[in-house]
């Protein structure tokens, strides 16, 4: 879907376990248009596989048809040899072997359902439950990798099929520093005295993940953060959403707030980063480039409850966490194993997390912030190495190869 493949999340693969090779693009035009009818015969047998299990598990021909056309194209398998790898989306026809990445349970029903949306959708009663169980099942998934062991337990438990619970593997995500950094080098570049907090949007700095990120939160704690004069600078590189403009001004022009609303390259992003004491993301859910990123630098994280994010962060020792998150905007069912989204509280004003990030902010500007920044440095650099993730990933290829 789109340019996901190129997310940071997906860096590893430019740094693959020794016997492994990944390339985004199979084969040429002309290499394509040769092998057309082979693929166009592979693609209508399992489309008609398709069609067969749909009626036989009383799924429309509507429905059935209408989950064919969700998967794309996707004519053209992988050259003899190869096999593909999909990430988050398992938008497939089962005409190729194919292994998959994901962080978490929605994205194996997109686009029937949305993160963010998940509050009272219960997918057993989905109609392409049986049609996404029959594709994980399937001989052609090879296997199934995510980086949260909540997915994990969730696909156990949603799915209840040993098939499919045999491909799953947990691997932690891996870092892969962009500059390397020593720990004597971790807190040369951070200012004495003002303590710098940094909040960063999304990879496509849209608006809407300004929200999402905590950005209301933590503009209505900075103004009151500032108003009672606390030793805080805040850096904000973000568009700001038009509609909090006004309510804001004054904060966005204060002189301890420094607005970025540009493109920024990697070295100038990073540089901001290894200046500031901590990273803001008081988030509806993880994000787990950003906080391994900030870590490693030495930006000490200050995060919300919200799922998956427990995984990596622990207060006290690599970060600060903002309770409130978790059961209102994302949280895991227990019984069954779906993970339930209402994005809904992050765009609200007052912020659902004002008063519990001033508290924090309050107690970081007290703390020892060399301590937890080397802890959390420590903690990316010997957990999250591509060194430490690479043996596990080839495992991972291998087992499902062996099938």
């Amino acid at each position: 879907m789109g340019d996901v493949g190129s997310h940071p999340q997906f860096r590893h693969l430019d740094q693959p376990p020794e016997g492994f090779g990944f390339m985004s693009e199979a084969m040429g035009y002309r290499e394509w248009f040769k092998s057309l009818p082979k693929a166009l015969k592979a693609a209508f047998e399992s489309w008609l596989a398709i069609i067969k299990f749909g009626a036989a598990n009383q799924v429309s021909i509507f429905r059935t048809l209408g989950f064919i056309w969700s998967r794309g194209l996707s004519l053209v398998p992988a050259p003899e040899g190869m096999k593909t790898f999909l990430p988050t989306y398992p938008f497939t026809h089962q005409n190729e072997k194919w292994f998959l990445e994901i962080e978490d349970v929605t994205t194996l029903f997109r686009p029937y359902i949305m993160n963010g949306q998940t509050e009272k959708v219960k997918v057993r009663d989905l109609e392409c439950y049986p049609l996404i169980k029959n594709l994980l099942e399937s001989k052609n998934c090879l296997g199934i990798m995510t980086h949260v062991q909540s997915t994990k337990d969730s696909i156990n438990k949603i799915f209840s099929s040993p098939d499919i619970d045999s491909k799953t593997t947990f691997l932690p995500a891996p870092y892969i520093p962009t500059v390397e950094i020593s720990e004597s080098e971790l807190n040369r570049t951070r200012a004495k005295g003002t303590i710098q907090f940094f909040f960063n949007n999304s990879w496509h700095q849209d608006a809407v993940n300004f929200y999402l990120r905590g950005g209301v939160s933590i503009l209505e704690a900075f103004e009151r953060a500032l108003n009672n004069k606390l030793p805080v600078r805040l850096v904000i590189r973000s568009k700001i959403p038009k509609e909090l403009k006004d309510r804001f001004g004054h904060l966005l022009a204060h002189p301890q707030v420094e607005f970025v609303n540009k493109f920024l390259h990697q070295d100038e992003y990073l540089k901001i980063l290894s200046a500031s004491h901590y990273f803001l993301l008081p988030s509806a859910r993880l994000h787990v480039v950003s906080l391994l990123e900030s870590m490693y630098l030495g930006a000490v994280p200050i995060v919300s409850d919200g799922w998956g994010i427990s995984e990596y962060v622990t207060a006290g020792q690599n970060g600060f966490v903002v309770p409130g998150v978790y059961g209102k905007v994302s949280w895991v069912d227990e019984v069954s194993g779906e993970l339930r989204e209402n994005y809904g509280p992050m765009y609200k004003q007052p912020g659902l997390l004002t008063e519990g990030l001033y508290k924090v902010i309050e107690q970081a500007t007290k703390a020892d912030h060399a301590a937890l920044s080397l802890s959390g440095h420590r903690n990316v650099r010997d957990q999250y190495s591509i060194e430490k993730f690479n043996p596990r990933f080839s495992k991972f290829l291998n087992s499902g190869l062996d099938l």
